[in-house]
């Protein structure tokens, strides 16, 4: 996140403390907040609607007419004489039974007419006669730092929000992407050991990496199924700048390695450990591979033998990490408890208990 002095007294929120804090917010308090472009402010909005299983409303205000906000005026010939009425939006729910999330993103983007349309939802959860039903919440993302040319917002308008700075982890973005986001494993593994290359620095006319930009190589990589290591440059290039597609591309020819769940939990032996078992970024991403390929499976003494072989050449601070983002029974009741317990069958067992020992009394235990 870009350092502007005037956030330094805005709360910074990661994505996790994000969804929990904004999600249990009654409807009546909107929320504002602010954080760099790509930076995944609207996936964030998104899993509050799934977490309290709501629609979400997507508005992009970049590039709207008032009109697109307040509605269009028609005039209405009535007992009184004529009179000009404002359609209501296709956004504006009107059934008052309506549970939902109202998204309008690019704040900072938007015309100033169409900022100051925003008032009265903002203010009083109504547009003109109409009313906001009551379920309904409004949330404003927008982005800020230096890099962008927006006009002050207005303090009694801010003042009228939960102000944030939507400040999401490296860590949380790489658990995401291993999990909802199926982002591909070149990536993944490139960004575990080279964290900072994750949020560039914003430049205009110039490609630069963003979690966005990432994300969209990512499909790329995918999209193309096994021929994607000939087009490695040319996609990174296009999405992250000819400066960080060298680095990735480089990265990709001499230290990635793949190697599926399968292979581990079959065939542990025949791996070529040593050529890269010291390689936190590709020892992460294997083990993500064991813990989807072992979801929901039931698994043979041979199998758990060769899981927990695998589990002694990993660094404790990836079996930790393991153990805390990954709720799997399968480890948990068939190689910790049995382990921490005393049951010790094996020298790998033995070795075993020595290692989560040690991570217990260095993280003063696992937290299931």
């Amino acid at each position: 996140m870009s350092d502007n002095n005037n956030t330094l007294n805005i709360p910074r929120l990661n994505f996790k403390d994000f969804v929990d804090v904004v999600s249990v917010m009654p409807p009546n308090i909107s929320v504002l907040c602010f954080g760099d472009h790509g930076i995944g402010k609207s996936a964030a909005v998104k899993a509050i609607a799934k977490k309290m299983g709501v629609e979400m409303r997507d508005v992009r205000l970049a590039g709207r007419d008032p009109g697109d906000i307040i509605g269009l005026p028609e005039k209405v010939k009535t007992a009184d004489g004529n009179h000009t009425v404002y359609n209501t939006p296709s956004w504006f729910p009107l059934d008052e039974n309506w549970d939902g999330i109202i998204h309008f993103d690019e704040f900072n983007r938007a015309h100033k007419d169409v900022r100051n349309g925003m008032f009265q939802i903002v203010y009083d959860k109504q547009l003109y006669e109409t009313k906001l039903p009551a379920k309904a919440r409004t949330y404003i993302c927008s982005n800020y730092g230096e890099d962008y040319e927006v006009d002050e917002l207005d303090p009694a308008f801010v003042d009228r929000f939960f102000v944030c700075v939507f400040d999401p982890t490296v860590d949380e973005w790489l658990a995401w992407g291993r999990e909802e986001g199926n982002v591909h494993p070149s990536v993944l593994q490139f960004i575990a050991v080279n964290k900072s290359m994750l949020d560039g620095k914003a430049q205009k006319g110039f490609c630069t990496p963003t979690r966005r930009s990432w994300d969209r190589l990512s499909q790329m990589l995918v999209s193309v199924g096994d021929t994607w290591k000939e087009r490695v440059y040319m996609f990174a290039a296009g999405c992250l700048g000819s400066e960080t597609a060298l680095l990735f591309d480089k990265y990709v020819k001499e230290q990635y390695r793949e190697v599926t769940g399968e292979e581990v939990v079959n065939n542990f032996d025949k791996v070529k450990w040593d050529e890269f078992k010291n390689d936190l970024g590709i020892m992460t991403s294997i083990t993500d591979n064991v813990v989807k390929y072992i979801k929901n499976k039931k698994m043979t003494d041979k199998q758990i033998e060769n899981i927990k072989k695998f589990l002694l050449i990993l660094k404790p601070e990836i079996i930790n990490k393991f153990y805390k983002e990954h709720d799997n029974t399968l480890i948990y009741d068939k190689i910790f408890v049995p382990i921490m317990s005393g049951t010790v069958k094996s020298q790998i067992d033995a070795d075993l208990k020595k290692v989560l020992e040690s991570i217990v009394l260095s993280t003063k235990g696992f937290v299931k």
